[in-house]
Parts: C-alpha cells; structure tokens; sequence
C-alpha cells in the first residue's frame, strides 16, 4: 500500500493512457471488452478520464464516442472536462513564440508546432525529409499542416519538434528559458513547457471532480506515465513497460489486446 493511502480509501476514477494501455498498439483498436467495462464503470458512478499525449483534434470519434468524464491532452498540457470545456492550460509562453518565429524568419530551419487541434508546420520545402527526420505519422495521428508566421503567431501552442543541428542549442535555451529542452536526434530538439507532466492536469480534473488523488487508479505503460503512477492512489502498468513504471505500479496487467484493461479493474475489484 503506498503510504499516503488509507485502508478505508476506494476507487472513485479512473485515468487511462491511451496508446499502449487502452489502444493495443498492433491493431490499433481499444478491445470491445474494455470498451463495455468503461462504461459499467460510468454507471456505477466512477468516473473514467484519458491521459495521453494526444492533442485534442487526435481523440478520434471511436474514443469520444465512449464517453468520458474528462481528458488530460498533450501529456498534461490541457485538460478538459466533460463538456469539453478548458479547466487546465499550459501553453507555451507567446513571447517564446514570437521569438522563435523571429529566428525562423532571420535564419531559416523547420518547425512542427502542437497545438490543441491541429498540427503545423512552418514550411514543407523539401529541408525536413532530408535531414531524415520528418515526422512519423502513427495510427491517429494527423499530417502536420503548412501554416503561416500570421496564423501560429498568437497561438497556444503547447509543444515544439524543431528540425536543427545542435549548434543551434545555446540559442534555444536562451530564448526558451523555463523550459524543458531535449534533443532527441543531431537533427530534432524537444521543446515542452516547464511542466510537472501529466500530473497538472490530472491534479486540474480530479480537483474539478472533488476527487481525491488517493481514489485514483491510474494505468498506463511508458516514462510520461511514471509519475502519474507514482501520484495516484493505486496504479497498474503494461508487462512491456519501463522497469521503473512497472516497479512503481502496485499491479502488471497484461498487453492490451489479452484484456490487459479489464484485468486491471478485475484486480482492483472494481
């Protein structure tokens, strides 16, 4: 039992990742199983949230059409309730913006900037492909957009893919100075703002909901999902998650498509 839950503490929400927890990732799809269990645990009361990284405009109709109490968009970035309304925000700074788009206009590199629902990208010349980094669509995801300075400036936007060597870097920490900056390739730099991860919005949700943290069962299976599990009340992990997440976990259920979702609320005996 993790020491700041109670023995009398039950259930009263559920939280999900979605790609690899609630979606198995081979086909693509949230088993039927899982989907009938969502919805049982919505009758009964419980109530039922999606913690991704997805944007809004990725939650696809075959998700929404579920019905949920809440989502936490853009690993924590955005959280909505369930009437879609905005209870969390946390773009990041239009003067970082503004700026980064003035360095684009001085000196020209490619930039994908996440919004809320839509992705874009400030220019498809040819320059992203080639640098071999050009970015990978999976199963939900959408095609980034070209857009003009005009249209991104004034934006929120909530995440950053700049496509530059890493001479470029010094400039970037400059100009993004309260962010987290991660260079995932010689040719890609992650930019996010300076966040507590998933857990800002879920902490936004399960505030709205008057729930407290030590009634959450929290599942998911990679690194953004660690210190949601390390945060909720009780937690499970997928068996091909992190050692870490799992270690973390008070449960391992199984993949997705073995009834890895339902097993878990079976576990927790909900």
């Amino acid at each position: 039992m993790k020491l700041f839950r109670k023995n009398h503490d039950r259930i009263r929400a559920v939280m999900t990742d979605i790609d690899g927890t609630l979606v198995d990732i081979e086909s693509a799809a949230i088993p039927d199983e899982a989907v009938t269990a969502l919805k049982k645990l919505r009758k009964k009361g419980i109530k039922t949230y999606i913690c991704t990284g997805r944007n809004r405009a990725e939650i696809d109709s075959g998700i929404r059409s579920i019905g949920w109490d809440g989502m936490v968009l853009i690993n924590g970035r955005l959280a909505l309730d369930e009437n879609g309304e905005v209870i969390w925000n946390q773009p990041i700074r239009p003067d970082q913006i503004s700026g980064l788009l003035e360095m684009i206009r001085t000196d020209y590199f490619p930039v994908c900037f996440v919004c809320a629902d839509q992705i874009f990208l400030n220019n498809r010349d040819g320059s992203v492909e080639q640098l071999g980094v050009e970015p990978s669509l999976e199963e939900g995801q959408m095609d980034p957009r070209i857009a003009s300075f005009d249209e991104i400036d004034g934006l929120d936007v909530y995440s950053l893919a700049v496509y530059a060597g890493s001479e470029r870097d010094e400039s970037f920490k400059a100009l993004f100075d309260c962010t987290n900056i991660e260079r995932l390739t010689e040719g890609v730099l992650s930019v996010d703002p300076d966040y507590n991860g998933k857990i800002d919005g879920a902490r936004a949700l399960l505030k709205n909901d008057s729930i407290p943290r030590t009634a959450l069962l929290y599942l998911g299976d990679g690194e953004h999902d660690l210190r949601m599990i390390e945060y909720s009340g009780f937690s499970a992990a997928m068996p091909e998650s992190p050692e870490k997440v799992r270690q973390a976990a008070d449960f391992v259920t199984d993949k997705p498509a073995q009834g890895g979702f339902v097993n878990a609320l079976r576990h927790f005996k909900i």
